[in-house]
């Protein structure tokens, strides 16, 4: 019997990408809670970790496990003091519903991809108000929540752009660097 110390290491694993994507999430989780001190932005600070989870679901959904995107709604819970467990699972229900939909929208055109992004953003937040309503027994700031909503589904094709980007300078360094 050959020890784990005596094998030889795995370099095609997909995990050191997974973590490292997954510590990129938690990394966009502090550049919203950066975005929430702007007063621009106060209380409707856009969901850049939902469009990250969008996005890596939609074209790269083996990178991105859903045990990370559950540790980065943790994590934005306990940063942001929220409900313990509503965006961790509204988090892991858009995965699933996004990764649900990625055969028909990877080769959609893009106001198909921002409209399907524009249900799901919907979709979260009517989640976290029921959620909202059945722990605490009230309705919150509706009108903060939607324009929360809002602002997440109006800057969406910027982050869209900067993470297609990001990924196509990947390739291309790829490329390069194999040659």
């Amino acid at each position: 019997m050959v020890s784990p110390l005596e094998r030889p290491a795995d370099l095609d694993s997909p995990l050191p990408q997974q973590v490292l994507l997954a510590f990129f999430g938690c990394f966009l989780v502090l550049i919203e809670g950066a975005f929430a001190q702007w007063t621009v932005f106060f209380a409707a600070a856009p969901m850049i970790t939902l469009v990250y989870i969008y996005y890596m679901n939609l074209f790269h959904a083996s990178r991105l496990s859903v045990l990370a995107v559950f540790i980065m709604g943790l994590f934005s819970e306990l940063m942001f003091w929220q409900a313990l467990g509503v965006n961790a699972t509204s988090f892991c229900l858009a995965t699933l519903l996004t990764r649900l939909r990625a055969p028909q929208l990877v080769h959609a055109d893009f106001l198909e991809i921002w409209s399907a992004f524009s249900l799901l953003v919907i979709f979260v937040c009517v989640f976290r108000l029921v959620a909202y309503a059945v722990f605490y027994i009230s309705v919150p700031d509706i009108e903060a929540v939607f324009l929360q909503a809002g602002m997440t589904i109006l800057l969406f094709p910027v982050f869209y752009v900067l993470l297609f980007s990001a990924a196509s300078a990947r390739k291309f360094l790829e490329t390069r660097l194999l040659q």
